[in-house]
């Protein structure tokens, strides 16, 4: 709290996306507040620096508050909020709570502490540290919270190492974008680069991995939870790391991973009696690996993608130690496939081979004599993701040496077995399921069977034009059925309005070379699910972590890297006349 702003002053904000650092300013011709905010991660410390003059030099109070169980304790310049968090309305008896700590010092004027709140006298230039953490990390709270207080040196050293340390993650890659179109190319490039800047911020080793609302949550019990939602969007959260040369933002990911073996393979060995490691749709912090509540649930093909994902990364990085923890972790989801697949015996469509079961396409399912079914075997994804991860260990094994060659054999005899992704003869799209079903939801958010389109490339315009003119026909499909909602079914169209989904759209049509189609799904995402400061939402909720993968959709127009080769401008939207992108990693 400070002095009341005179009615007429002239208020600015501003974000600087190359260092990452707010500009406020609240003045008039009398006076007023100049105000720069930025989190240091050299220091884990918020610097808040303020000049004041004029009418703005009046004592100002701070307090910390929170809607969680806490105490508030005086440290030496300013005040400590110790506490636990609120448990989630779903917790289970038994969960764990974490507890935190955020403690605040204040100079530049004449500190005094009065019942919980710190108050600066004549306040000319004020500096404000903020820090926390939490039991996730830290034993004793206050103590390690004031030692990272005290370690941290002046705001004026502060702001220096921070804008040595941010330029060169938030401006590698260079983007500018010609066009006649009402200011969308403007847009793409300003999202392009928030996103970065979001990413930058919410996933950073050695910090944990975004989820979905990144750093950003406002709510004690937050949508999801604040979980990790792993049959798409936390690994659309971190798409990006690899083009845009973000292996700090990468580094979070594998670091949870493997603390994320130990459960995964008790669950693989208690659920499935397999060995290796799973993890299912849905986990946390602590690498929760068991089914949650909900149909969605029994799919344990969580961790296969994300290994696969990591893989792909260690061929962007091109990063030995990357490569070689990356091949650890496929290595135990290779073993986990291998022992999970089955044969489909005869008489049953693909008898004879290998398939996950059971198998889910998230988050559709089939009509089968005319109901709902959601588990099977061999779904089109998971089949494919399969694949993938199998050839990604033979490959990691011929590049790096392998670590189990009988695990080597067994994979090269399992890969060759699996079902090929095939044309429905009912639809002439992708068939999403083993056996030719009709899909209870046409208009549903996700394509979980163009998965081999993107982020995968076992379909492909070249090598696969007859799978690729099958994928154009889904996604004709899911636009009409989607349009159809959105004409028709209010209700419908709030649950499917997901903006990371007309991103994987705007991906899939990059793939196929339809640069047009891509752009017209990103200019639905910026006119109908863009916030004004950048953030996404989806389900109307902010989604910070789908705004991640925006500079993904936009440099697959501009260049891809798949498939053992570079390939330029390979979906140039029309509209896009002139520009240049420089700093790509492929």
């Amino acid at each position: 709290r400070g002095p009341e702003v005179p009615e007429g002053a002239r208020y600015e904000r501003r974000l600087d996306l190359t260092t990452g650092v707010v500009h406020v300013s609240c003045t008039d011709d009398d006076g007023g507040v100049e105000r720069t905010v930025l989190v240091s991660h050299r220091h884990q410390v918020v610097l808040i620096s303020e000049r004041r003059h004029g009418w703005a030099v009046a004592p100002v109070a701070i307090s910390l508050t929170t809607p969680h169980n806490t105490v508030t304790s005086p440290i030496s310049g300013g005040l400590v909020l110790e506490g636990s968090v609120v448990p989630p309305k779903d917790a289970d008896e038994g969960d764990v709570h974490p507890r935190f700590a955020v403690a605040l010092v204040a100079g530049g004027g004449e500190v005094r502490l009065d019942q919980g709140v710190v108050v600066i006298e004549d306040p000319h230039e004020v500096q404000i540290r903020v820090a926390a953490t939490t039991d996730v990390r830290s034993h004793d709270l206050v103590d390690d919270i004031v030692d990272i207080l005290d370690a941290a040196p002046g705001a004026t050293q502060i702001l220096a190492d921070h804008e040595a340390d941010e330029p060169p993650l938030r401006s590698q890659v260079r983007l500018r974008i010609g066009a006649d179109d009402d200011g969308l190319a403007d847009r793409v490039v300003d999202e392009f680069e928030m996103a970065r800047h979001l990413l930058v911020s919410s996933s950073r080793a050695p910090s944990l991995p975004a989820n979905s609302q990144g750093v950003w949550n406002r709510d004690v019990t937050p949508l999801w939870n604040s979980a990790y939602t792993i049959n798409i969007n936390f690994q659309m959260a971190h798409w990006a790391a690899g083009p845009l040369g973000l292996d700090a933002s990468a580094e979070p990911v594998l670091a949870w991973l493997e603390q994320s073996v130990a459960p995964g393979t008790d669950a693989a060995r208690s659920i499935y009696d397999c060995g290796g490691w799973t993890l299912h749709h849905m986990s946390d912090l602590y690498g929760y690996a068991q089914p949650r509540r909900g149909r969605w649930s029994v799919w344990p093909m969580g961790a296969s993608w994300l290994c696969s994902q990591l893989w792909d990364h260690a061929r962007f990085s091109d990063d030995a130690d990357v490569a070689r923890r990356t091949q650890v972790l496929l290595a135990g989801a290779a073993r986990f496939i291998v022992d999970f697949l089955a044969e489909v015996p005869d008489g049953r469509p693909a008898a004879g081979r290998l398939v996950p079961v059971p198998s889910h396409s998230p988050e559709n399912a089939y009509l089968l004599d005319g109901e709902e079914r959601h588990l099977g075997y061999g779904a089109t994804m998971d089949n494919q993701i399969c694949r993938q991860v199998l050839a990604d260990h033979l490959e990691a094994a011929a590049r790096l040496g392998s670590i189990d060659p009988q695990l080597d054999h067994a994979v090269g005899e399992s890969v060759g077995r699996l079902p090929p992704t095939v044309v429905s003869r009912r639809t002439g799209g992708v068939q999403e399921w083993i056996d030719d079903v009709e899909e209870a939801d046409p208009a549903h958010r996700h394509v979980s069977h163009l998965w081999g389109l993107f982020p995968a490339d076992q379909i492909d315009p070249i090598a696969t034009p007859e799978l690729a003119a099958a994928a154009a026909v889904t996604l004709e499909r899911r636009t009409a059925a989607r349009r159809a909602i959105d004409e028709g079914d209010e209700f419908r169209a709030i649950l499917e309005s997901a903006a990371w989904a007309h991103i994987w759209l705007a991906c899939f049509g990059a793939r196929l070379g339809d640069g047009d189609r891509a752009l017209d799904n990103l200019r639905v995402c910026l006119d109908r699910f863009t916030c004004p400061n950048g953030f996404i939402l989806s389900h109307h909720v902010a989604q910070v972590g789908d705004a991640h993968a925006f500079p993904v959709a936009v440099l697959e127009l501009l260049v891809q890297s798949h498939r053992n080769e570079v390939r330029l401008l390979p979906a140039l939207p029309s509209a896009w006349t002139s520009g240049e992108v420089r700093g790509v990693r492929a």
